[in-house]
């Protein structure tokens, strides 16, 4: 048996919970080792050659990270790329060759096929973000096997020519260097390789199994496709085509196709060809990993605080302070994030969200956190106009990425698949703006009465359907509290055009509205409408509006506000999405906001909202 040879080195690294530092995390080449350090008892190697089985240690890399970074200078090194991308790896990196060799990853019941090339004169860091999966580094130094001259890199997926969409890419074999795409939405840009398509066939040719389909179509083609495909979406985003030089173009509207054929032939009703844009489902699932025997305990203290994206009408660093409680058994590589969020008005260390949270953090298997959000507290009245979900959402989501962080920093493994939500009144409107402003991070949320976006009545205290609920906002242009129509959009959940997004973003979302008929504080006529509109776009939504004959005495106590024991009714009516055994366990298949990075985009009247993830997650209008 061929051994690789490994230099030894002494690499250091900083550790979050103590801020030392340590020796670098390693793993040795065989079977059942963890090649990445944030997916440890994760993802393990299942299938590797013979020959490039070592004893000797090698850094992990990050998966979340897309990098491939080395303690040092070498001439060569091993390593392994997702085969599915290999022709797109070669492509961009000419210093990268086949070996023809194929190791396998597996994580539960998915398995990935990875292919091993070697990296000539590698730099120190290198950066593969336009990769839908982790490197492997397989070697660092010494000899290192030859690979046979007469093994061939097998056909598959790598062999069919692909592009990474994004503005000046051109999506079709027969058009580059000709034609381009421009002003391509964020949240499509620079995601995972797909097929080239052919403009002058007008086909649409993908791998066989395509659960849904992305694409871009001449706007003069919508009609065609929307007989051939009653049950498309139009997403309202649009892209352009353009000559190489030029501007202008032709208008291409952004759609999503379900269960789509393998090859469609289009050429009888459209005028331009086709744009492939994302694919869902062609690839292994993430699977929720099996919990091991014993987690990781102590890895948070309880109360925390993190600084967040600074509030307009404020001065200067703004902080934020949560409750963190951790699973008894300790966290796990199933362990999940959970956000459990006040009321208007409440705070986040009463004892009722404390409770809740260590009742959540047993039952779910989840680290749950409690949110002191933007305007928190009695305080609230003295700064009007009251934030109604915007910040306060982006408050929460801060918490989820500051905890994600910390685990992933320390080398805790955890499931970020698992990730959930719940609040009642202020806590479920800011639960439902939560999910809206980070579209593809949750798998299940729980609102509890909350109010219906910022509606009128609510805006500016005019009271109908009877709330006393008066946010403060002015219809006044000129006022500095100014209610703009795109304020009041990003603002509202239950927004068709803005749901369609969400719902092509995360289909396996499963949202739960439990929410009293008789609400005469957070209107029930109102949301009931968001709950249409939400089920219009194609989002997974339980509602339960309560009448009389669902009042029991114990969980539900009354059809008005109040609902009743609201960390009870989480449990009956979502408990089993979100129990790691639960009949409907929820989660993920894709990554996070947090592990995707990019921004995200909703289009208003007046402009667009744009959530940026390469850091710490911030908001902000983009105007027309």
């Amino acid at each position: 048996m061929y051994r690789l040879f490994a230099c030894a080195c002494a690499l250091t690294c900083l550790v979050v919970s103590g801020g030392s530092a340590q020796e670098a995390r390693t793993f040795t080449v065989e079977v059942g080792s963890f090649p990445w350090h944030d997916r440890v008892d994760q993802w393990a190697l299942s299938v590797v050659p013979e020959k490039y089985v070592s004893d000797t240690p090698v850094p992990q890399q990050s998966c979340a990270g897309r990098t491939l970074v080395l303690p040092g200078v070498t001439e060569t090194v091993y390593v392994g790329v997702y085969a599915a991308e290999l022709g797109e790896f070669l492509a961009k990196f000419p210093a990268l060759a086949d070996t023809g060799d194929r190791l396998e990853i597996r994580q539960g019941g998915g398995t990935l096929e990875y292919a091993i090339v070697t990296y000539a004169d590698p730099p120190l860091a290198t950066s593969f973000k336009f990769s839908t999966a982790g490197v492997i580094l397989l070697s660092w130094g010494g000899d290192m096997p030859a690979a046979p001259a007469d093994t061939p890199a097998p056909a598959g997926p790598a062999d069919v020519p692909t592009y990474t969409p994004a503005d000046r890419a051109c999506p079709w074999s027969d058009r580059q260097g000709k034609w381009e795409i421009r002003d391509l939405p964020a949240q499509l840009a620079d995601g995972p390789a797909v097929p080239l398509q052919s403009c002058d066939d007008r086909t649409l040719i993908i791998p066989e199994g395509a659960e849904a389909v992305t694409i871009g179509i001449f706007e003069d083609d919508l009609p065609g496709f929307t007989q051939r495909f009653p049950g498309l979406t139009d997403t309202g985003l649009t892209l352009r085509i353009t000559g190489a030089a030029r501007t202008g173009g032709l208008v291409y509207k952004i759609i999503v196709i379900p269960d789509p054929p393998a090859e469609g032939d289009f050429r009888e009703f459209t005028t331009g060809g086709i744009v492939l844009l994302k694919l869902e489902g062609t690839a292994p699932a993430a699977t929720p990993a099996a919990a091991p025997t014993a987690g990781a305990t102590g890895v948070f203290t309880g109360d925390q605080e993190f600084a967040a994206q600074e509030w307009p009408a404020g001065s200067g660093e703004r902080m934020v302070k949560m409750w963190v409680e951790e699973p008894p058994a300790g966290i796990d590589a199933n362990t999940g994030l959970m956000l459990v969020l006040h009321n208007w008005g409440g705070v986040y260390d009463s004892s009722s969200y404390k409770r809740w949270c260590r009742t959540f953090a047993e039952r779910f298997n989840v680290v749950a956190m409690s949110v002191n959000y933007l305007h928190s507290g009695a305080t609230w009245e003295d700064e009007l106009p009251y934030d109604h979900g915007y910040l306060q959402a982006m408050d929460a989501i801060g918490a989820l990425y500051t905890v994600h962080e910390q685990l992933t920093e320390a080398g805790v493994a955890f499931n970020e698949h698992r990730v959930y939500a719940m609040g009642g009144s202020g806590g479920g409107n800011v639960t439902e703006m939560a999910m809206k402003l980070a579209p593809y991070t949750f798998a299940c949320g729980v609102d509890i009465c909350g109010m219906p976006g910022l509606i009128d009545a609510i805006a500016f205290g005019t009271g109908e359907w009877g709330t006393s609920l008066n946010a403060g906002y002015s219809r006044d242009p000129n006022s500095p509290d100014y209610l703009s129509p795109d304020m009041q959009q990003i603002r509202d959940f239950g927004d068709l055009g803005h749901c369609k997004l969400r719902a092509a973003a995360n289909s396996d979302l499963k949202i739960v509205i439990v929410h009293g008929v008789n609400d005469r504080t957070c209107p029930a006529v109102p949301k009931i409408r968001q709950y249409a509109t939400m089920l219009e776009a194609g989002l997974d939504v339980d509602g339960y509006f309560l009448t009389d004959r669902d009042v029991d005495g114990e969980v539900i106590t009354t059809t008005g506000h109040a609902v009743g024991d609201r960390e009870q009714v989480v449990l009956r009516y979502a408990g089993e999405y979100m129990k790691e055994d639960g009949a409907f366990a929820r989660a993920t298949t894709g990554p996070s906001d947090f592990t995707r990075q990019g921004s995200f985009e909703y289009p208003t009247e007046g402009g667009k909202y744009v959530i940026d993830f390469d850091a710490y997650p911030t908001i902000g209008f983009v105007p027309n």
